[in-house]
């Protein structure tokens, strides 16, 4: 065998080792993609998410207070595709009411009533119920964690 004069640092591969190391690459690469993909169609399902805190400015106006202004305006939110293929909620839609009436004024409350009144109608999902409990359980975490700290 020839005498490879060896540098500091990565030894020196012959030209056999450089092809078996290339072809256990390639073999290596067309394997990963065929797992993920066989993986990917046998394991994995589509997880719906819902939007409940939208970013930015309301992609529709709202013209009014009265029910059917309300009705058209959720239903032209509705129409935009948000980027990431989340679901509007109640509160993801209650939210844009900010950008029209102040929270605490009287237009506010109407609206957002209107908008709980309809969401069966629009297919909204309501996820306050699962936000209440999420409150919830991290209120007593809070109640246990400062009991435990009072007992040192």
């Amino acid at each position: 065998m020839k005498d490879i004069k060896r540098k500091r640092g990565r030894p020196r591969l012959t030209e056999a080792e450089k092809d078996a190391r290339k072809k256990a690459r390639e073999e290596m690469k067309k394997i990963r993609t065929k797992s993920i993909t066989k993986h990917q169609k046998e394991n994995f399902t589509k997880v719906e998410t819902f939007l409940l805190t939208p970013s930015g400015v309301c992609p529709y106006p709202l013209s009014g207070t009265s029910e059917v202004a309300v009705k058209d305006w959720v239903t032209g939110v509705l129409s935009f595709k948000n980027k990431s293929g989340s679901k509007h909620t109640v509160q993801s839609i209650t939210y844009w009411i900010r950008d029209f009436y102040s929270i605490f004024s009287e237009e506010y409350k109407v609206v957002s009533n209107h908008i709980i009144n309809l969401k069966e109608e629009l297919s909204l999902p309501d996820r306050s119920k699962r936000l209440n409990l999420v409150r919830q359980r991290v209120f007593e975490e809070i109640k246990r964690l400062k009991e435990s700290n009072e007992e040192i």
